[in-house]
């Protein structure tokens, strides 16, 4: 009996002794996993061991080296969880041959780098998985663990096929650092990574990493190509989804298709390509699409080069931050492209551009090279506005064009005289077209949108600026866009080849009241001064005769009523009103529009403060049944009243507060005798006029 509980007991104590817990104490201080007393329970790990590297006993970085040989680590579980700010790295190193060197057997999350955690796989052996999590568990990386794969072994089978895809694994790390020269295969095809990362830093030189299959790859968080490394992409499907940013470091190749199908990389952050995009397969359609929900940036002082299509599908737009190039095509999908003078568009001379409209276009300068035809799909704002160019000159030719919504007239060195035929220009709106390169002559066409405000599409030609005026480079082919009334839409194109290039704009043959090209309030301010408003405002187009103004004026209610009317005349486009009565505190201005045509519009709404100190008041409406009714007008808050006697003494004080100004109250005096008295009061720093009254 007493020898069956000692062999109970012994089997007990065995399970417990091989199914623990350990932690890294780091006694021995080698740094060593095959020390014992690097373990908080002075033994080795054993198969049924659950592992926890942490910072529990050492509250510094540090690192564990697994076993070298021909050896197998076998374990439930291995968790590397540092603090805060620590940093611990395992490494399977080179000198271990086995395949399997760590096995991780446990189901659920068993192999865990959390943030701070860094596991080196630079395995030495010569074929197999060296590192394996079985069938029941997982991998899991969590944002700020990184894994490094620094081995020529498999990384497929019982490693990437088990990586987890859970919340919180996002921006965990996986990057390739294979050594060696030789084309090292990825296994991307139906896998989720959370950061990917490709590098050469163990190579030495330029290390290429393949990727191919029938299924998607997505990477949820970012993708780095760094220096001196190629990724090669090649797969039976193009879908290859990035969530994060996408970054190719100088002397790094994202050559994004490789093989007969064509491969589409779409990509939701930011892509800063300093090194190399390009494609090398035999089918066309290859590209890049920007497809963020918010503003992306698209940053390039590398190539992109062969037949790489570049599409812009992001309702929020995208912001370009160096200089581009397109030498294949742009697709304008959704959102809008935004450039500057110094980080310009430029399409190639064989690039084309397709897909432009009031969704998406360019809002800024671009350029175009070459000798063909071209429509510039320019816009600001929700308006889109192409300008085009015909065929002519050589394949070297350069021209700048960029659209501007605002008054050409009033925009230095334009001026707003018009030769014959051009009545009028527009207010609202011109082109920036430069040849910038070449010396080539073209035929310019212009767009016409509802926001051009014109009624009659074949009275408009092409207006240049030239020296301070208007001239007209004709117009033809007037071709009607879709309706938008009452304003037509449309485009036309110039009579002949244009030599000169500048501002062109809208311009119109006839008057105002056929194609108004509509007046506008240009600005519109206000001063007070001497208890008057002095109101200024000038229009967008001189003279402005036939137009009326109706100055209107509200209160803080925001109200507004009429004051006078202001006619236009045929001398001048500045006019001014004053208004003699208005009211105290704050008075909201604006104009009132009316055109030739019976269309109304308004300006914008301006204030202008009466800073005088305000008068506040007491109206005496009478006494009634022993009480003083009286009307208060001053600003809202605490007011006190005072009742004063013929000898200046105080015999009332009444504390009341005032919602609106004109509220009645109504005194007592009950208690006064007959007699004179004297009433005022206080309302916040203002005193109220004083009324006398006769009990």
């Amino acid at each position: 009996m007493k020898k069956g509980i000692l062999n109970l007991l012994l089997l007990l104590l065995v399970d417990y002794c091989h199914a623990a817990i350990l932690k890294w104490d780091g006694e021995a201080g080698d740094g060593q996993w095959v020390t014992s007393i690097n373990w908080d329970l002075d033994r080795l790990p054993v198969p049924g061991d659950e592992v926890i590297l942490d910072n529990a006993y050492i509250n510094d970085d540090y690192t564990v080296f697994l076993p070298g040989g021909n050896n197998a680590v076998s374990l439930l579980s291995l968790i590397i969880s540092p603090g805060s700010s620590q940093i611990i790295t395992c490494i399977l190193p080179s000198a271990n041959t086995a395949s399997p060197a760590l096995i991780l057997t446990g189901p659920g999350d068993v192999f865990v780098l959390n943030k701070g955690a860094v596991f080196r796989n630079a395995s030495g052996a010569v074929l197999g998985t060296p590192v394996t999590v079985t069938t029941s568990g997982f991998f899991r990386i969590n944002n700020g663990g990184h894994y490094i794969h620094q081995t020529t072994r498999g990384h497929t089978d019982y490693l990437v096929s088990r990586l987890s895809d859970a919340a919180g694994t996002e921006e965990g790390i996986f990057e390739f650092d294979v050594p060696g020269t030789a084309s090292y295969t990825v296994s991307i095809s139906n896998r989720v990574f959370g950061k990917l990362i490709f590098s050469a830093s163990s190579s030495g030189s330029q290390r290429t990493y393949t990727g191919a299959g029938i299924n998607p790859v997505t990477v949820r968080g970012g993708m780095e190509i760094r220096s001196n490394t190629v990724l090669s992409y090649g797969a039976n499907t193009d879908s290859f989804h990035i969530g994060g940013d996408c970054l190719v470091q100088e002397s790094g190749t994202f050559n994004i298709a490789n093989g007969s199908n064509k491969a589409i990389i779409a990509i939701k952050g930011n892509l800063d390509n300093r090194g190399l995009i390009t494609e090398t397969g035999t089918s066309t359609g290859s590209g890049i699409v920007l497809n963020g929900t918010s503003r992306q940036s698209l940053l390039s002082t590398g190539d992109i080069a062969q037949e790489v299509k570049l599409t812009v599908n992001n309702p929020a737009g995208i912001r370009l931050l160096s200089p581009l190039l397109i030498s294949y095509q742009l697709e304008l999908i959704q959102g809008k492209l935004y450039t500057s003078s110094t980080d310009l568009l430029s399409l190639g001379a064989d690039a084309i551009c397709y897909g432009g409209s009031s969704l998406s276009f360019i809002e800024g300068p671009m350029k175009k090279i070459g000798n063909t035809g071209f429509d510039f799909p320019l816009g600001t704002g929700g308006i889109y506005a192409p300008i085009g160019i015909g065929n002519g000159g050589l394949n070297t030719d350069e021209f700048l064009a960029e659209y501007k919504r605002a008054n050409p007239q009033s925009a230095p060195g334009l001026g707003n005289t018009c030769q014959v035929p051009i009545h009028h220009i527009s207010y609202v709106e011109y082109w920036n077209l430069l040849r910038t390169a070449g010396n080539s002559s073209r035929k310019i066409k212009l767009a016409v949108s509802s926001s051009s405000f014109a009624y009659n599409l074949p009275a408009l030609v092409v207006a240049r600026a030239d020296n301070g005026q208007w001239i007209s480079e004709g117009g033809n082919t007037h071709a009607a866009g879709m309706p938008s009334p009452p304003y037509a839409t449309g485009t036309f194109i110039s009579d002949a080849d244009i030599e000169e290039f500048g501002a062109f704009t809208l311009g119109s043959t006839i008057d105002q009241t056929q194609n108004p090209l509509p007046i506008k309030i240009e600005s519109f301010t206000g001063r007070f001064n001497n208890g008057q408003s002095f109101l200024h405002w000038k229009t967008g187009v001189c003279p402005a005769a036939g137009l009326r103004f109706e100055v209107q004026r509200a209160g803080h209610d925001q109200l507004f009523g009429r004051l006078m009317d202001v006619y236009g005349n045929d001398t001048g486009c500045v006019y001014q009103f004053t208004d003699n009565y208005p009211e105290k505190g704050e008075n909201y201005y604006r104009l009132k529009l009316t055109e030739v045509n019976g269309e109304i519009s308004f300006s914008k709404t301006i204030v202008v403060s009466d800073k005088r100190e305000p008068v506040s008041e007491l109206r005496l409406s009478g006494i009634e049944r022993d009480r003083l009714k009286v009307s208060v007008y001053s600003t809202p808050g605490n007011i006190s009243f005072f009742i004063f006697d013929v000898s200046g003494r105080v015999v009332r004080l009444y504390n009341r507060r005032l919602f609106q100004p004109g509220e009645m109250f109504y005194l007592p005096l009950q208690e006064l005798t007959k007699g004179i008295y004297l009433l005022t009061g206080v309302s916040g720093r203002e005193r109220l006029s004083g009324i006398c009254f006769l009990k």
